[in-house]
């Protein structure tokens, strides 16, 4: 069976534990929302980076797609570079004009039979053919351009110097155009070096562009792909930081704040068991005897009203011992009151030593007490019982004051169910029994069963109240 302060603790804790669990609930559910929001904000942030990495790659690729047309169209070109074949008109007009005007590092005139007519590298002229500086996508890029109308460039992504670069292919316009063949192609291209990349970034307010060959861990990427959709590499640039910002900003207090819950959580639980205590000790208080720490009349009653459904479920009797001090008076009238309240807890410590587990000693008040014997209990082992109790009380008593005094006791005994059955039916006849036998001298047992006819009786006819008791002998209670 549970303590008291167990089962006040347990009825608490029941009362309180669904507060709790409702914080630890909006705390992870605040948690979660703002790991929520967080990563919302960083995945628009990231959306948003991407299209503006496309955007800057479109620009560039619209830049060097105008400047590829102008210069096919350009009848010179075609003329005085592949007609004429003048390299100095080539590398004053292809070369550095074209790296330092537009950022073109490489260019390229490409004859119909694949053949590099022409090959500038970084504003110079380079004997290398194309197809040795230009890597995959290179292939892709011309037949799409062989195939292209004047006028309109081909673009794409494609390796240059195993570096990612932007390629715009286009043919060129001749004067006099020689034989029914395909015209030659003009080739511009740019690398996408860190120069380039720097320049994109600030425009677009982008963090760290860079382009690698592999995907990258962590960082967000828009993957190149050739023209015939072979992917080349990878634009890369730091992910979006705001989710993060979010997260330093908003997780501390969170912290703070779930802190402060478990704090207020354990305060609760302290004050809980504190409060369970002192319930606990207040119910014990209540239905206990300051004096002897006996169980009063309402912890009588109560397990009265116990073993009186006992009996009705089982059958099992049980038995009522009411008990009066003989002498009391006269030591608590010499003696005095601090005395009386020494041979008052004598006596509470000896019923209590002599009674079972299941059996319940009780101070009434005055020099009044009772003792029930649990189920079962009948004349068998009641007689005994009683006969040890008198024996135990009627022991000489050493009081603080060095004094030796001794009272006695007369004890009135009911059985259930044979005397009764209800709590206050049984205390009743006990009470009866106790003044019959009072009357008849002190110091003895007397059993209900073996009282005179009513008529005959002459009992109390009350069950005494502390405030009201007084002793079958008529001496005062204290």
């Amino acid at each position: 069976m549970l303590s008291a302060y167990e089962s006040h603790r347990r009825a608490l804790t029941r009362a309180t534990a669904p507060v709790a669990v409702l914080v630890a609930c909006l705390l992870a559910a605040l948690l979660a929302g703002i790991v929520l929001v967080a990563g919302q904000q960083t995945r628009q942030a990231d959306e948003t980076n991407s299209r503006r990495v496309a955007e800057a790659l479109k620009a560039e690729k619209i830049h060097l797609a105008q400047n590829t047309v102008d210069y096919a169209t350009w009848e010179d070109v075609g003329q005085r570079v592949v007609k004429a074949g003048d390299k100095a008109w080539a590398e004053a007009n292809l070369g550095l004009t074209l790296l330092k005007t537009f950022g073109i590092d490489l260019a390229f005139v490409i004859q119909p039979n694949g053949r590099t007519a022409y090959a500038f590298r970084d504003g110079f002229l380079t004997e290398l053919p194309a197809e040795v500086i230009m890597g995959e996508g290179w292939s892709p890029l011309l037949d799409a351009a062989r195939r292209a109308p004047v006028g309109q460039p081909v673009l794409g992504f494609l390796l240059a110097d195993r570096k990612l670069a932007i390629a715009a292919a286009s043919p060129l316009v001749l004067a006099e155009p020689g034989g029914e063949g395909p015209p030659p192609i003009l080739v511009f291209a740019h690398r996408l070096q860190p120069r380039l990349l720097g320049e994109l970034s600030h425009t677009y307010s982008l963090s760290n562009l860079e382009a690698t060959a592999s995907r990258p861990e962590g960082d967000s990427h828009l993957a190149l792909k050739t023209i015939d959709n072979r992917t080349l590499g990878f634009i890369n640039w730091h992910a979006s930081s705001i989710g993060d910002d979010l997260l330093r900003v908003t997780l501390p207090i969170w912290f703070v704040l779930a802190v402060a819950c478990t704090v207020t959580v354990i305060l609760v639980r302290h004050q809980t068991d504190t409060a369970a205590r002192l319930i606990s000790i207040g119910d014990w208080r209540v239905r206990h005897d300051p004096l002897t720490e006996l169980p009063n009349r309402i912890l009588l009653l109560e397990h009265l009203d116990g073993l009186a459904r006992d009996l009705i479920d089982t059958g099992r009797g049980f038995a009522v011992l009411y008990l009066d001090l003989d002498g009391f008076k006269t030591v608590n009238d010499t003696q005095g009151h601090d005395a009386g309240d020494q041979v008052l807890r004598f006596v509470a410590e000896r019923i209590a030593a002599l009674i079972g587990a299941e059996d319940l000693a009780v101070r009434l008040g005055g020099d009044e007490f009772c003792v029930v014997l649990g189920s079962g209990a009948g004349p068998a082992r009641v007689q005994p019982m009683a006969e040890k109790l008198i024996q135990a009380i009627g022991e000489p008593m050493l009081l603080r004051n060095g004094a030796e005094v001794q009272v006695g006791a007369t004890i009135g005994v009911a059985i259930a169910p044979v005397d009764g059955s209800s709590p206050r039916q049984l205390l009743h006849r006990a009470d009866d029994a106790l003044y019959h036998g009072k009357r008849i001298g002190k110091g003895r047992i007397c059993f209900h069963r073996d009282l005179p006819l009513e008529g005959e009786r002459s009992g109390r006819g009350f069950v005494p109240t502390p405030e009201l008791g007084r002793s079958a002998s008529g001496e005062a209670a204290l």
